[in-house]
């Protein structure tokens, strides 16, 4: 799904980095290193300012799979990604996240977020150019399910962060849903289980 599917910024398969090379999925602008969907010349932002991005929602999703009930399982992927910051609580306010990736487990109607970038990463929304192992448990979940990783953008002005760096975007690879080891997390794809 993408609800603005002209503006050439979506997921699509990507050879630029990657932990298992040689492809990841990336969400962005497949001919650009950035996200931002505001008018440009080629790869460059038109305008004194780069702050006429409209609003994104796109998702991509895995198909349906069985989890079998009392079986500990959690969902591993790594991570890279440079987003619009947030706002940090202030003042007895909450935070508050503008542009950010999250991700969903499905089953029929019902969904539930598992993972939201703004909640790993805080109000930064960044993984400082650096590939991140994540993970989501997914032990409360049993029967036909699907995970849908959904990137929403609410700035006008995510095309560059506040030190100057563009803002690329999410990159995701060795997406993997699997069994805990005696109902524990795995930080690290190859590490064994701690408890």
């Amino acid at each position: 799904f993408d609800d603005n599917p002209d503006d050439g910024v979506t997921w699509h398969v990507s050879n630029d980095t990657s932990v298992s090379a040689p492809y990841s999925v990336r969400f962005g602008r497949k001919d650009c290193n950035f996200y931002y969907n505001g008018p440009t010349d080629g790869c460059e932002p038109t305008g004194a300012f780069p702050d006429q991005g409209t609003p994104i929602n796109a998702r991509i999703e895995t198909a349906s799979f069985g989890l079998d009930p009392g079986v500990g399982t959690f969902l591993g992927f790594w991570v890279r990604m440079a987003a619009k910051e947030g706002f940090p609580a202030q003042d007895g306010n909450p935070a508050v996240d503008i542009d950010y990736l999250r991700v969903i487990v499905a089953q029929g109607n019902a969904w539930d977020v598992v993972w939201k970038s703004t909640d790993a990463f805080g109000t930064d929304n960044t993984t400082n150019g650096e590939w991140k192992f994540q993970t989501a448990n997914l032990s409360g979940y049993q029967g036909e399910v699907k995970v849908i990783f959904e990137f929403i953008a609410y700035a006008a002005n995510n095309y560059l962060d506040p030190q100057g760096n563009i803002l690329e975007g999410v990159y995701l690879d060795d997406i993997r849903v699997q069994a805990t080891c005696q109902d524990a997390y795995c930080n690290t794809v190859d590490a064994p289980c701690e408890s």
